[in-house]
């Protein structure tokens, strides 16, 4: 009968809930009565409450259900900072302001189609940390004690939320409860839990149970702080108790070792249990000098004498690579030579191990590489001593004074390389280093130490894949030299083979037998490659040529034997058909003689014929044959001559007279006409005719009393006729041009537009191109040796990786 609420429905924003306390109950029946001023309908709901000594799980929800609730500390703290992760130690009696996590556990198979009401009860004298509450809710409304997290269909997940001790005492924990938002009978409870807050100053008795994350994260920190011992008692935990804790494993691992190599006294076997873990699972990790070398002190110590030795070689491998990094600074900063020097001093420092055999091999393929700058690695380094300041070098040592030179590297080169081979003559890089020896001895030019360096390659690398590079390198230094038949012996078992070198050493081949007098062997060779050298087409060419000559004029006194010049290639007969004429007439008639053999001779009966046999017609090369005529008398004849298919003429003049011609440049001629009979005189009233081959017409005179006759304004070199009586002829032809030449009438003809130049068009190779395969293949070495020495000496090499050790 008593009013409890009045409420004004314009002000109410949504469900109105209101609670009443025990003394407002009463312990029998109780009436709710609503009185309703002006219109509407209501709707509401009651629920009694309270605490039973007996809470059971009604299950009117199959799913989900709560599995779990859970109090904790907080997060343990190093110098005041919280760790990164949560405590898991079970929270029962906590001091007054701590701070405690709750974490509530739930069970959730199946999709859950319905909106529920998770109802959380908090500690009488707690607070709740507001914005710590994490899950997947969609919100939460906090009444009092309580608060109430609201989630839409689908799953339910785990719930967290921190809490404070505010007040002292010893409370009781109402169950959580899960509620269908609809029909509030279907629910379920969890268990209720109780927890006691101690009164100010008194301190919690609760054992602190630190979990693995929380110990990792410790040990962690005091390591990195250098507080080693108190480090490894949590390393030590998590070690031996979670051995299996891969997530963690490498560091932890890395710890101890730390801490264990820095302790003065050696606990070797846990030492080496440590690092065999790291060597098994972890071999990336890089371990300092100072660390790996007590780790074979372990292993010495404990017998492992063959784990001990791997280990110290490790170290002394990363040492060098770390020793050869001034090496890559020195070069950098300009003093290659000093870099060099540096390295090959290194290289006596150290034991042969692969690196340090490796670096005396790049170290010659480096020089090499660099020797064509030498020039501008010189200047650069006579620019870094101005610009530091050392203009003056007196003060220098000779190897820092020393500025690059070309042949002095290749040489260095070739030093190193031959020092490479002799003290590691069965490296599995032997073979590069001897191909790298030849070419540097082509860089040279000393063909002769081609020769031999390459025969000793091919003898020693017979199953190299450098096998017939050594033979073509080695015929290529026989044929610069000029010894042909060794260069031949080389040549040919390359060019029979298949290697990249085969056409290079057929044509060399070619080559040798055609500068040895032998064309057909050289045609034979010169047939392979045709195709991929266009001078091989041309050689060809040159042997196959047909062609027949004879001199233009023969001049022969009267009663000496009169024999005719015939020069031929690949005629197998000559055929002679000899005219007596009249020179002057066939002259005036024809200007020149230069294409006499086209002369209409029909009707006209040859004085003489003969048939000259020549060879096979296969004979690849300039021949001559000398030809007794059967003339006797005085006079000129016309001789055609016809080999094969080939025609050509000239003419014998059989005669006393002898031209004497003295030219003026100004375009004067003046001919003394001479017997060369036993009188030796000179000969008057000889008919003279003289043009030049720019002039029109002919000059023409008589000689005088002293056989002398003078014609003036020729122009262009001149040529002189002379005829006494019937019979006897005199024949001459200037060299020198006289007069003033007129101008060319045409420029040349300029090249077609987009056609470069004739002399651009490689016709022959050079002897660079000869070594094209070869300087290909050393450069791949060179790349590929040099490139990887490089890429090790400018890595980081601050310790020894675990893997090196193994």
């Amino acid at each position: 009968g008593k009013t409890l609420r009045t409420t004004k429905s314009a002000e109410m924003r949504s469900t109105e809930q209101f609670d009443l306390l025990g003394g407002e109950i009463n312990a029998g029946e109780n009436r709710v009565r609503l009185e309703v001023k002006g219109r509407g309908r209501i709707r509401y709901a009651a629920t009694l409450s309270g605490f039973s000594p007996e809470m059971k799980d009604p299950k009117s929800m199959e799913t989900p259900y709560f599995l779990v609730r859970h109090y904790y500390h907080d997060r343990l703290s190093y110098r005041d900072v919280p760790l990164s992760t949560e405590s898991t130690s079970p929270a029962t009696k906590l001091e007054l302001g701590q701070r405690f996590r709750a974490a509530v556990k739930i069970m959730n198979k199946h999709h859950v189609p319905d909106y529920l009401v998770w109802e959380e009860a908090l500690p009488a004298g707690a607070l709740l940390v507001e914005g710590t509450a994490r899950g997947n809710f969609t919100r939460l409304e906090q009444r009092g004690q309580k608060i109430l997290f609201y989630f839409k269909p689908g799953a339910v997940a785990h719930l967290d939320y921190e809490l404070v001790a505010h007040a002292p005492g010893k409370f009781r924990v109402l169950p959580s409860v899960l509620r269908d938002a609809a029909d509030r009978s279907r629910m379920r409870l969890g268990k209720p839990a109780e927890l006691e807050f101690l009164a100010p100053g008194r301190k919690s008795s609760d054992p602190y149970q630190m979990n693995r994350n929380e110990r990792y994260l410790l040990a962690t920190k005091l390591f990195g702080d250098g507080q080693f011992e108190e480090s490894r008692k949590h390393l030590d935990v998590l070690y031996d108790v979670a051995p299996k804790d891969r997530k963690n494993e490498k560091e932890l691992a890395r710890m101890l070792l730390w801490i264990h190599t820095s302790v003065e006294k050696l606990e070797a076997e846990r030492l080496v249990e440590v690092f065999e873990v790291l060597r098994e699972r972890h071999p990336q990790l890089v371990i300092p000098f100072d660390k790996i070398l007590v780790v074979g002190k372990a292993y010495r110590s404990i017998g492992e004498f063959e784990r001990a030795w791997l280990v110290f070689r490790a170290a002394i491998h990363s040492s060098f690579l770390n020793d050869s990094r001034i090496s890559a600074v020195l070069e950098d900063q300009g003093q290659y030579l000093g870099s060099v020097k540096y390295q090959e001093d290194l290289w006596f420092d150290y034991p042969d191990s692969a690196e340090v055999t490796t670096s005396l091999f790049a170290l010659s393929q480096s020089l090499f590489q660099k020797a064509p700058e030498a020039k501008a690695i010189a200047a650069r380094e006579r620019r870094m001593r101005e610009h530091s300041g050392n203009i003056d070098d007196a003060h220098l040592a000779p190897a820092d004074r020393e500025e690059p030179e070309k042949i002095a590297m290749l040489k260095d080169s070739a030093r190193l390389l031959h020092r490479f081979l002799t003290l590691y003559p069965t490296d599995p890089l032997a073979d590069d280093a001897a191909f790298s020896e030849v070419n540097v001895s082509f860089a040279l030019k000393d063909y002769e130490e081609v020769v031999s360096r390459a025969a000793l390659g091919a003898e020693r690398h017979p199953k190299s894949n450098f096998k017939s590079s050594f033979e073509y390198m080695a015929a290529l230094g026989h044929f610069w030299r000029r010894h042909y038949d060794d260069a031949l012996q080389s040549a040919v078992a390359v060019a029979e083979g298949d290697s990249k070198d085969r056409d290079y050493a057929r044509y060399i081949t070619a080559q040798i037998y055609h500068a040895t007098g032998k064309p057909g062997e050289a045609m034979a060779w010169y047939e392979k490659v045709k195709t991929l050298y266009p001078d091989a087409e041309r050689a060809i060419t040159y042997f196959e040529e047909k062609k027949i000559a004879v001199e233009e004029v023969t001049t022969v006194r009267p009663g000496e034997a009169v024999e005719l010049t015939i020069d031929y290639r690949n005629i197998r007969e000559a055929a002679l058909q000899i005219y007596e004429v009249d020179l002057l007439k066939l002259y005036l008639r024809e200007k020149n003689l230069a294409d006499i053999a086209n002369i209409d001779l029909a009707g006209i009966d040859p004085a003489a014929e003969v048939i000259v046999p020549l060879g096979d017609g296969t004979d690849f090369a300039d021949k001559s044959k000398t030809v007794k005529l059967d003339l006797k008398e005085e006079g000129a004849f016309l001789v055609i001559c016809r080999g094969d298919d080939l025609f050509t003429s000239g003419l014998v003049l059989i005669t006393p007279l002898k031209l004497e011609i003295q030219e003026e440049a100004a375009g004067s001629v003046r001919v003394n006409v001479r017997d060369t009979t036993a009188k030796e005189g000179y000969v008057p009233e000889v008919l003279v005719k003289v043009v030049g081959t720019n002039n029109d017409v002919f000059m023409s005179g008589h000689t005088d009393l002293r056989g002398i006759f003078e014609a003036d304004g020729i122009v262009g070199t001149a040529t002189v006729l002379a005829r006494s009586g019937d019979r006897q002829f005199a024949f001459y032809r200037g060299t020198t041009p006289l007069g003033v030449s007129p101008a060319p009438q045409a420029a040349e003809a300029a090249p077609q537009e987009g056609m470069p130049p004739a002399s651009t068009f490689k016709k022959q190779l050079d002897q660079s191109d000869y070594l094209d395969n070869v300087n290909k293949s050393n450069r791949f070495i060179q790349e590929k040796n040099w490139g990887a020495w490089d890429k090790l000496r400018r890595g980081d090499n601050e310790g020894v990786e675990v893997q090196q050790a193994k």
